[in-house]
């Protein structure tokens, strides 16, 4: 919905620029509506584990390598969030002690969007922890089930 409020708000304001006239503050505008869409996609996109990979290991069709190869992306997709999380507080808090402003013709507040940025890296943050242990849940299970039946645990009459 955002992006359709976005794109027909660009369209109107080409066309308003077109007759002589504008929109005070429609860059900014703008810019804080496409990082906010971004934003919000990141830790969806994570969550229900839609994000971009490249699905090359699961060609060899050896399902070990594939479990090691999607924990091992986990792992590093967890370093990074961790690392865009912690970097964005950082940016916020920043743009909080300086009272940084956007460039633009409305003079907002940088904060504002850093809040955004980093609650946004905080939800991916959480995802990618919740995607991880799903992961290794899961993994153990399959462990599990490939594992050989024990003589004790052999149905009746077998």
């Amino acid at each position: 919905m955002l992006l359709i409020i976005l794109t027909l708000f660009v369209t109107v304001t080409v066309l308003m620029r077109f007759g002589g006239n504008g929109v005070l503050g429609a860059v900014e505008l703008s810019a804080i509506a496409m990082v906010v869409i971004t934003v919000l996609v990141v830790p969806a996109a994570t969550a229900a584990d839609d994000n971009f990979k490249v699905e090359i290991v699961d060609m060899l069709d050896k399902p070990k390598l594939v479990h090691a190869a999607a924990l091992l992306g986990a792992v590093v997709q967890l370093v990074v969030s961790l690392f865009l999380a912690f970097s964005s507080l950082e940016l916020f808090i920043y743009d909080w002690q300086t009272k940084t402003t956007m460039a633009g013709e409305l003079s907002v507040s940088r904060y504002w969007l850093s809040l955004i940025i980093f609650v946004s890296f905080a939800v991916l943050l959480h995802a990618t922890i919740m995607y991880l242990f799903r992961l290794v849940r899961d993994t153990k299970r399959q462990m599990g089930a490939d594992a050989p039946e024990s003589a004790s645990h052999r149905p009746e009459g077998a």
